[in-house]
């Protein structure tokens, strides 16, 4: 009986995609982060004064968010396609690779968030962390990589356990 939805490599070649589109976000994600830091290198020292991004430097974490968000939809539609009849190792490669990317993803994008976060909060660990921090564009960024990362081990469960029980 012949599939009528695409073939199998046109499914891998879109979750890669995917997953190339993903890793370019959380790169331009961290250059925005990056470049935020470098243009103020006192950011930590002055708690109650803690300068807000750049138009430019928000636009471009706006639009680094919007390609992980972008490019882990697609990788994961990509992933679950054609479940019922993908061999058992190749659900396992697919489970294996949902459960690392957003390790790098993370890896790629949140190093500067980080030290963004830590120094504004203990920068001189004096008082407390402010209550709303004035870079949100650079919060929704960590929040989208850190639900990518959720569900890449959601995902990677999911295909696993797909693929042991499949005989």
């Amino acid at each position: 009986m012949a599939s009528r939805g695409l073939p199998l490599w046109t499914w891998l070649a879109v979750g890669v995609g995917g997953l190339a589109v993903a890793a370019v976000g959380a790169s331009v994600y961290a250059g925005a982060i990056d470049g935020y830091i470098a243009s103020n290198p006192n950011f930590g020292s002055d708690f109650y004064h803690v300068p807000a991004p750049s138009v430019a430097q928000s636009l471009q974490a706006i639009l680094g968010t919007s390609l992980v968000l972008t490019g882990c939809v697609v990788a994961a539609a990509a992933s679950v396609v054609r479940l019922t009849s993908t061999r058992r190792r190749w659900l396992a490669v697919r489970g294996v690779a949902a459960g690392l990317f957003p390790f790098l993803l993370a890896a790629l994008g949140l190093k500067g968030w980080f030290l963004l976060v830590v120094n504004t909060i203990c920068g001189d660990c004096g008082p407390p962390s402010p209550p709303n921090p004035p870079w949100p564009a650079f919060s929704a960024g960590a929040d989208v990589i850190g639900g990518a990362i959720v569900v890449g081990l959601g995902l990677f469960l999911l295909l696993v356990i797909v693929a042991i029980r499949r005989r």
